[in-house]
């Protein structure tokens, strides 16, 4: 049997404090493969699975001005890949995968809660996944060209 727990140990203003530290943005201490639909929708997973990057943008760039945007999407995308070796991957450029989210930085926020746990966010547009669209205005295509990536490759 797998048991999970929640703990409340942190106060916003700590999260902030740590977040204006040139430090790395990451979902969850033990990262795992969710989807909205499917045999990975079981259970309640916490809100951070589908919450923490438009969190970001939402109340740490917007309302309280950690950052701005474009520290907060260094620092989830260029930042990790070059830190995990993870080649042509976090930036944009010729050569490099094409895995890209377009969001409206005024809208984009996460919704997902306790409760709710699999609430998407409101503000992103489309994903695209190694050039494919997996999200297209707000909508899934039922694309899955993604793959697990390992330090390096």
């Amino acid at each position: 049997m797998r048991v999970e727990s929640v703990f409340f140990s942190m106060s916003e203003d700590d999260v902030a404090a740590g977040l204006q530290r040139r430090v790395l943005l990451r979902r969850q201490r033990r990262p795992s493969a969710r989807a909205f639909t499917g045999i990975t929708a079981r259970g309640i997973p916490h809100p951070r699975t589908y919450g923490t990057f438009p969190r970001v943008f939402g109340r740490y760039v917007r309302q309280r001005g950690v950052f701005d945007v474009a520290e907060a999407v260094r620092r989830m995308t260029s930042l990790p890949a070059a830190l995990f070796g993870l080649r042509d991957r976090g930036t944009i450029e010729i050569g490099s995968h094409a895995d890209l989210v377009v969001f409206d930085p005024d809208r984009i926020v996460d919704r997902a809660t306790y409760e709710q746990p699999f609430a998407p966010p409101d503000g992103i547009r489309d994903v695209y996944v190694n050039g494919r669209a997996v999200l297209r205005d707000g909508r899934l295509t039922g694309e899955r060209p993604g793959r697990v990536l390992r330090n390096g490759t």
